[in-house]
C-alpha cells in the first residue's frame, strides 16, 4: 500500500522551476537540488558570503587609509593604525587588532579613543553584518520552503484506456482497476485519521502542501431537507471548507490565469423512520423491514419502490460462541442520487428521491447501518446507533474468566438512515466577481457553469476536480470506515456519545478532502503497475491537461530549494566586490599617473607587511632590492644575498641587526673598512685593527657621526650640532602651528628627552674609557674618520644630520642599484 508519509516515492524535477506562491517568474524562481548538492550550494555560499566579506573589508580600509593618510610627521599610534588598516585581512582581525591598539595606547597618545574608537565601531558593524550574511545564505534555501514538483512521464487520469491495443473486460477492472482504486482510497483513509486532527504533525503528514484542507463545522445545523423528514429541526452537522484555492490549497503549481477556487460542504441529518417503513415477510419466519425514501433504479430501471430493505435482528442469529451463526458487525449501504446542472444522465444514481429529500441544491446521499446483532454495555442515545433492547449476556474478562450475565443492548431497528446533501461550488478567478462562481451543485456539475466546458479554465477543472464522494468511499471501505469500530471488541462495543453519528460524517468528510489532495498527486505521477497503465489510465491529449502534468506540487525533505534572485544577486553582487577589490589598487594608481587624483597610494603599499620588512632590511643596508613599490608586487633580493637577524641579548627589546656589523665578517662592514683606511693614508693618522674594539663599534659609527666628535685637528664639530637644534626648533614650531599633528605636541618632551638620552648613551666600548678630554684617542681618531668619510658622500652644503626630504619626486628610489661603494655606503 502507498505511503503517503513517503514524499521520495514520488519522482521530482531537479532544476530551475517558478513557484507561483511565491510570487511572480523572478521572486518566485527557484533551483531545486537533491540533498547532496544543495549541502555542495549551501556550504559554497557561506564561504562565498564570508569570502566576499573579506574583500568589502579590504576595500573600506584601503578608503579609511587614505582618508586618515598624513604626509607630516606623526606619532607611533597613527602608523600603527595605519598598518593594521593595511593588513587586517578581514574585519574580525581588525576589530581585534584596533581594541589591542587603544588599549595599549591608552596613556601614551593623544586622544586614543577618539582616534581609534569610530574605526573599532565601523569594524564591528562590518563583522555584525556578515554574520547576518552567513545566516541570511542560508535562508536563500531554508526560505523557499520544501515544495517541489513531480515530474513524470505516466501523468495521467485513471479510467478506461481508449487507445489500449486490446479490449478491457469486466475480469481485468475487477484484477487491475479495483485493487488499485481501494489500496488508494485505504491510504486517503489512514492519511485522514493520522493527519487531520489538531494534533498531527507535518513531521509524518507528507507529501501535500497542506497538512490538512480546512473546514468548518457547524454542529447545530438546520435539516438539510425538509424538517418534516429529519428527527430534528436543527443539531444536525454540517462542514463548509469554504473556497480552497487551486494553487495555495490543491498545489496545482500555476500564473492566476490558470488558478480557480473550489468549495465543499457536507450537511447530514438523521432522518425519521416512522410512516416511512413497513414489515413484509418473504418467508413464514423471516420477516424484514423496508424503507421508503425513493425507488431504487439498480442498472437504471425502476424495480423496486423501496429504498432499502434490511432483516429484523433476532439475537439468537448472531453470534460469536457459534461459528455456524454469522459474526455480529456492522453494515453499511448507500443510495446516491447525483445532480448536474449540464447534461443530464444516470451514471452513479440508485434511486429517485421523495419530495421531501429533493428540495436543495446538490447530490442527495443516503447510508443505512445496520447493527447485526452488535451488543453495546450501555444504552446507546445517538440518533444513528440507537440501542436500548435489553439482553442478558455475558463478557468475558481478558484471561477467560467469564463475568457472568450481564444487560447488554441491541439496536432499536434494524436498519437507520442518515441523509446528506453533498454540495459543490467553483470558481473560475479569470472571469468578472459577479458571475465568477458557480451555484451550489453536485459533484458532476461543478464545471458545466457559464460555457465551461468549452473553455480552457472548464477544460483545466474538468480534470483537476476528479475525486471520490463519500458514496464512493463508504462503498470502498465499508463498515471500516465507522470510528465506531475503535470501540468494538468482538461483537461487545463499549459505550458510544450520544453525537457519535456527527464523529461519523465528520470522518467521511476528511477522507473526501484526503481524496482530493492524494487524487492530484496520484495522477501527476502515474501508477507503477505496467497493466494499469495500459488498460486504465488516460496520458493528456491537450494543453491544459498537459500543463497539469508538469505543475503538481508536493512536499519533500528529501530536495533542498535556492531562490534564484537572491542567488544570483548575492554571486553578481559577491563578484562585483571581489574585482572592485582585486583591481581597486591599480585603479587608483593609474588615476595618480593622470593626476586624477591626488591622494598619494605609496604609504599604502609601503604598509604592506613585506615592504615593511623589506623598508627595515634596506635600512641596515642589506639587500639589493626590487618590487618595492605597486599593486600586489613583493619585494625580492637578488639570489643568494642574505638579510638580517635578530639581536635577542636584551630579552624585552629584540632588534634586527646586520650580522656583519654584529660578527666583524668581511661583507659590507669590509667595505666600510676599506673606505677608511683610505682616509686614514691620506691623512697619515694611525687606525686601529678592528680587533681592538667590540663588533658594535662598526655600528656606532652611524650614530657617532650626528654627534659633537674630536677632528683629527682637534675642532669640534659644532656646526653639525647646530643645525641639529636648529631642526628641531623649526619642526616644533610647525606641529604647534599644523592642527593635524596636535597628537603628537605631548610627546615632544619625551621625544627631546629621549634624543638627549641617545645621545649621551651611547654604546660604551672598553677601549674608550680614559678622559674625553684628553688627547684622542687612536679609537677615537677612527671614529673621526668614519665621519670623515661618510660625510664626504654627501653633496656639498649638505649636513648629514639634515633629514633628506622624502616626499620630493627627486629623490632617488631606495630600491635603485648604487652605482659604486661609496653610494652603498651612503645607503647604509
Amino acid at each position: 500500500m502507498a505511503d503517503l508519509g513517503a514524499a521520495t516515492n514520488y519522482p521530482v524535477h531537479v532544476g530551475v522551476w517558478t513557484n507561483w506562491s511565491l510570487g511572480g517568474q523572478v521572486t518566485g524562481s527557484i533551483i531545486t537540488l537533491n540533498h547532496r548538492n544543495g549541502a555542495f550550494l549551501t556550504a559554497f555560499l557561506a564561504l562565498f558570503v564570508t569570502f566576499t566579506g573579506s574583500k568589502l573589508w579590504r576595500i573600506a580600509c584601503f578608503t579609511l587609509h587614505q582618508q586618515l593618510m598624513s604626509e607630516k610627521q606623526q606619532d607611533g599610534l597613527y602608523h600603527q593604525r595605519q598598518v593594521v588598516l593595511r593588513n587586517a585581512l578581514d574585519e574580525k582581525v581588525g576589530l581585534l587588532s584596533f581594541l589591542r591598539l587603544i588599549w595599549a595606547w591608552r596613556h601614551k597618545a593623544t586622544r586614543p579613543f577618539y582616534r581609534l574608537l569610530p574605526i573599532i565601531i565601523f569594524s564591528f558593524v562590518i563583522a555584525a553584518a556578515f554574520i547576518l550574511a552567513g545566516i541570511f545564505s542560508s535562508k536563500i534555501s531554508s526560505s523557499m520552503g520544501n515544495e517541489v514538483l513531480i515530474s513524470s512521464p505516466n501523468c495521467g487520469l485513471f479510467g478506461l484506456n481508449t487507445s489500449a491495443s486490446t479490449n478491457t473486460t469486466a475480469y481485468q477492472q475487477a484484477e487491475i482497476l479495483d485493487p488499485w482504486n481501494a489500496e488508494k482510497i485505504t491510504s486517503y483513509a489512514n492519511y485522514a485519521q493520522r493527519c487531520y486532527s489538531e494534533t498531527s504533525t507535518i513531521t509524518n503528514c507528507l507529501p501535500f502542501v497542506k497538512v490538512r484542507l480546512p473546514s468548518t463545522v457547524d454542529q447545530n445545523a438546520s435539516c438539510p431537507f425538509q424538517e418534516t423528514i429529519c428527527r430534528h429541526r436543527d443539531g444536525n452537522i454540517r462542514l463548509d471548507t469554504g473556497y480552497l484555492n487551486s494553487q495555495a490549497d490543491l498545489g496545482l503549481n500555476a500564473p492566476l490565469d490558470h488558478q480557480f477556487d473550489l468549495r465543499i460542504a457536507t450537511h447530514c441529518a438523521p432522518l425519521k423512520s416512522d410512516n416511512y417503513k413497513r414489515t413484509v415477510y418473504y418467508s413464514v419466519d423471516k420477516p424484514y423491514t423496508e424503507y421508503f425514501y425513493g425507488s431504487q433504479l439498480p442498472n437504471g430501471n425502476k424495480t423496486a419502490s423501496h429504498t432499502f430493505m434490511a432483516e429484523q435482528q433476532n439475537p439468537n442469529e448472531w453470534s460469536w460462541r457459534n461459528s455456524s451463526k454469522p459474526f455480529a458487525d456492522y453494515a453499511l449501504t448507500t443510495r446516491s442520487h447525483p445532480v448536474y446542472n449540464g447534461p443530464e444522465g444516470l451514471y452513479g444514481m440508485s434511486f429517485l428521491p421523495i419530495k421531501e429529500l429533493a428540495e436543495g441544491p446538490g447530490d442527495t446521499l443516503l447510508i443505512f447501518l445496520s447493527a447485526n446483532g452488535v451488543r453495546y454495555v450501555e444504552p446507546i442515545d445517538d440518533d444513528w446507533y440507537a440501542a436500548h433492547q435489553v439482553e442478558k449476556g455475558s463478557v468475558d474478562y481478558a484471561d477467560g474468566r467469564s463475568h457472568g450475565l450481564i444487560d447488554l443492548y441491541l439496536a432499536d431497528e434494524p436498519a437507520s438512515a442518515l441523509g446528506c446533501k453533498l454540495q459543490y461550488q467553483s470558481c473560475d478567478l479569470t472571469l468578472p466577481v459577479d458571475r465568477r462562481c458557480s451555484p451550489w451543485g453536485g459533484m458532476s456539475s461543478v464545471a458545466f457553469f457559464d460555457g465551461a466546458p468549452n473553455t480552457k479554465m472548464g477544460q483545466l477543472m474538468n480534470w483537476v476536480i476528479t475525486f471520490d464522494s463519500i458514496n464512493t468511499i463508504i462503498r470502498t471501505l465499508r463498515e471500516s470506515s465507522l470510528t465506531s469500530r475503535f470501540r468494538q471488541e468482538d461483537v461487545v462495543s463499549g459505550p458510544l456519545p450520544a453525537d457519535q453519528w456527527k464523529a461519523e460524517v465528520e470522518n467521511w468528510h476528511n477522507v473526501v478532502l484526503a481524496n482530493l489532495q492524494g487524487r492530484r498527486i496520484d495522477m501527476a505521477a502515474g501508477p507503477g503497475d505496467t497493466e494499469m497503465l495500459e488498460f486504465f489510465w488516460s496520458k493528456p491529449n491537450n494543453e491544459e491537461q498537459r500543463y497539469i502534468c508538469k505543475n503538481q506540487k508536493i512536499v519533500s525533505t528529501a530536495y533542498t530549494n535556492f531562490s534564484t534572485m537572491w542567488l544570483v544577486i548575492v554571486l553578481v553582487l559577491g563578484t562585483v566586490i571581489i574585482l572592485v577589490e582585486f583591481f581597486l589598487e591599480s585603479i587608483v594608481v593609474w588615476l595618480e599617473r593622470r593626476q586624477i587624483v591626488k591622494t598619494p597610494s605609496a604609504e599604502w603599499f609601503s604598509n604592506d607587511t613585506l615592504q615593511l620588512q623589506r623598508m627595515a632590511h634596506e635600512e641596515l643596508g642589506l639587500g639589493d632590492w626590487s618590487g618595492c613599490n605597486g599593486p600586489r608586487v613583493i619585494p625580492v633580493t637578488e639570489k643568494g644575498q642574505l638579510l638580517g637577524i635578530l639581536d635577542r641579548r636584551d630579552p624585552n627589546h629584540p632588534k634586527l641587526v646586520n650580522p656583519d656589523t654584529v660578527s666583524g665578517s668581511a661583507s659590507n662592514a669590509a667595505q666600510v673598512a676599506a673606505k677608511i683606511d683610505a682616509t686614514s693614508s691620506a691623512t697619515g693618522v694611525d687606525v686601529p685593527s678592528r680587533s681592538e674594539h667590540r663588533s658594535e663599534d662598526s655600528g656606532a659609527t652611524i650614530n657617532e657621526q650626528n654627534t659633537s666628535h674630536s677632528l683629527p685637528d682637534g675642532s669640534q664639530n659644532e656646526g653639525n650640532e647646530e643645525n641639529v637644534l636648529r631642526n628641531n626648533a623649526s619642526q616644533e614650531e610647525a606641529t604647534q602651528n599644523d592642527p593635524i599633528h596636535s597628537d603628537s605636541r605631548l610627546n615632544d618632551a619625551q621625544q627631546k628627552d629621549s634624543s638627549e638620552n641617545d645621545r649621551a648613551q651611547h654604546v660604551t666600548y672598553d677601549s674608550f674609557s680614559e678622559d674625553r678630554s684628553s688627547k684622542p684617542s687612536s679609537i677615537e681618531t677612527y671614529f673621526s674618520l668614519a665621519q670623515a668619510a661618510v660625510a664626504s658622500a654627501h653633496p656639498t652644503g649638505q649636513s648629514p644630520t639634515q633629514p633628506p626630504d622624502l616626499n620630493s619626486a627627486s629623490q632617488p628610489s631606495i630600491c635603485a642599484e648604487p652605482s659604486s661603494p661609496l653610494d652603498r655606503l651612503n645607503v647604509i
